[in-house]
């Protein structure tokens, strides 16, 4: 015969449930609503304060965090990739003074052959008498 105790997590099986005695079926109901009651609870508890269900996360990560921040080896690096962070936004900024330097003159380039184009374009002169003005 089936015995049944309150530490299975899975139900027996029909012909086994049907064997038992009316008895059974009362300790299983009790059993069954004492878990319900007791889930309940647990249900209210974290209805009325939401930080129980994290509490014991928040535990944790607040000692890995400590433990990561009084990490020396992670403080080295750290410091070393804040030295290389700055150092690449040093070098970022030299490259865009350049570039904008770079475009400027392009500008003025551009400029003084759209005015030399404009200017041979629009000149009725002939060759000869440019060169004499000049």
């Amino acid at each position: 015969a089936f015995q049944w105790h309150s530490t299975h997590t899975k139900m027996p099986p029909r012909h086994a449930r049907a064997a038992r005695g009316q008895g059974d079926h009362e300790e299983e109901l009790a059993e069954l609503q004492r878990r319900f009651n007791a889930l309940a609870d647990a249900r209210r508890s974290a209805e009325q304060n939401p930080a129980l269900l994290t509490k014991d996360l928040t535990r944790t990560e607040e000692k890995t965090e400590k433990k990561v921040r009084d990490d020396p080896a992670i403080h080295a690096e750290m410091h070393r990739l804040d030295e290389q962070i700055v150092d690449l936004r040093r070098k970022h900024d030299r490259l865009h003074d350049s570039n904008q330097r770079k475009r400027s003159e392009l500008d003025v380039l551009a400029d003084k052959l759209k005015d030399l184009h404009n200017s041979s374009l629009a000149a009725d002169e002939s060759p000869q008498d440019k060169l004499v003005s000049m």
